[in-house]
Parts: C-alpha cells; structure tokens; sequence
C-alpha cells in the first residue's frame, strides 16, 4: 500500500492466471529476443523464439500468443520512452 492506501502497480496489476503468471515468466526470459530497428527502436519481441521459448518450457503457447502481446506492448512503451528521455 502507499500512503493513500492504494495498492502499489505491481500487486494491482499481477497475473491472476496459471497462464498469465506463465507469460510473465515468459517475457522476462525472452528479454533478449527484441526486434530492434534504426537507432535502437524497439519494436518488439520475436515471436518465434518467444514461442518456441515456451513450447520448451510446456507452456500452452496458444495461449502465450494472446498474453504475451499485452507485455510487449508495455515493454516497447517503456523501453522506447526511457531511450527518448536520454
């Protein structure tokens, strides 16, 4: 909680799935798998390795290839905004 009593992002906002916890893990295994463009912009993950990623793992990768999408998008956001700030 923070001091207006709210919950911090991270506890609000955590998986509540089996499958969601798995693409959580997922992501932050697969950190090193973006596609990057010109001068470092991020554009993404490369599924392919993400999901061959979590067809090692056991993980149902159809439904990784709807979860995982949602983090790479906050992932890009933040990766492309820090990169602008500096």
């Amino acid at each position: 909680m923070n001091e207006n009593g709210e919950p911090c992002p991270y506890h609000a906002h955590r998986p509540q799935t089996r499958e969601g916890n798995q693409a959580w893990h997922l992501i932050g295994l697969c950190q090193g798998q973006l596609r990057l463009g010109g001068m470092g912009v991020v554009y993404g993950f490369e599924m392919t390795a993400v999901l061959a990623m979590a067809r090692t793992l056991g993980y149902d990768e159809r439904a990784m290839a709807l979860l995982v999408p949602y983090g790479e998008a906050g992932l890009v956001r933040a990766l492309n905004r820090r990169d602008e700030e500096k």
